[in-house]
């Protein structure tokens, strides 16, 4: 009798409720119960982790082909103009042009596909400042300022050509003949956040001052600009100009900062006009 009731009581135990089931019983128990709906989430992080790396691996496959397409571009916008019976030798030369409006016509042409190319690469940037520089090249100075803007967009004030955009904008203008338009854009070399290209900037405007005729503002601009720049890029252009304008006194302040704002000079060489 006792032994039925052990029976019994075993029975009993075995029909117990399942919360005295193992966390890992449930684990189990649930996986069993909800197969499909796990097998499509392995399926989704699977699938998401190869376009992941699939759109990486697209990007710098896009990046690599832009970058060759930009540096064919550049090599057109570098390549020697030959006139005919010139003995120039040319034999390492890619391409030879024969005028100098052929070959910026030619680079501008590439320097778009590019861009029309690869749209979303991270050079593409690059190709809208020199399309903007070729118009420049081409005294086509509405669509240089338009490129040139269309660069600062993109890239804001940190991007590498940022200050040469700005400069390309003021130069654009100076082609116009727009003087007093040209001298508000070299200003801004002078001030935050293109100051480290302020030396350039004082300098150009003091050529502005000159061609608007104003030359006692332009020899004193011109002047300013050594005091506080002794070691100033343009130095030989500076004292040449202000050889030939109307004396002015050194000014009062000069700043002692030779060794910063020189360094600052070395990082950006001059690409813009100096008439």
């Amino acid at each position: 009798m006792a032994d039925k009731k052990l029976k019994i009581k075993g029975i009993k135990a075995l029909k117990e409720p399942d919360e005295f089931m193992s966390l890992t019983q449930k684990v189990l128990a649930w996986s069993n119960e909800n197969k499909m709906m796990l097998g499509a989430a392995v399926a989704i992080s699977i699938v998401v982790v190869v376009a992941f790396f699939g759109w990486r691996w697209y990007v710098e496959e896009e990046t690599q082909k832009a970058s060759a397409e930009f540096i064919k571009a550049r090599k057109i916008l570098d390549a020697p103009v030959v006139k005919e019976g010139d003995d120039q030798d040319t034999s390492d030369a890619e391409q030879v042009f024969t005028t100098e409006e052929k070959k910026y016509r030619a680079a501008l042409a590439a320097f778009e596909k590019m861009e029309k190319d690869f749209p979303s690469s991270r050079t593409t940037p690059l190709a809208v400042y020199f399309i903007g520089e070729t118009h420049r090249l081409l005294a086509e100075y509405d669509k240089a300022v338009e490129n040139f803007e269309r660069y600062l967009k993109k890239e804001g004030s940190d991007g590498e050509l940022s200050p040469f955009a700005a400069e390309g904008i003021a130069a654009s203008y100076e082609g116009k003949g727009e003087f007093e338009k040209a001298m508000e854009q070299y200003k801004r070399l002078t001030v935050a956040p293109f100051e480290s290209h302020r030396a350039r900037g004082l300098y150009h405007m003091a050529r502005m001052e000159q061609k608007l005729g104003k030359l006692k503002e332009a020899a004193q601009q011109f002047q300013a600009a050594l005091d506080e720049f002794p070691g100033h890029p343009y130095i030989r252009e500076i004292q040449e100009r202000l050889s030939v304008l109307p004396k002015v006194e050194k000014t009062l302040k000069v700043e002692k900062n030779t060794d910063k704002t020189q360094a600052g000079d070395k990082k950006s060489p001059d690409n813009s006009s100096n008439g």
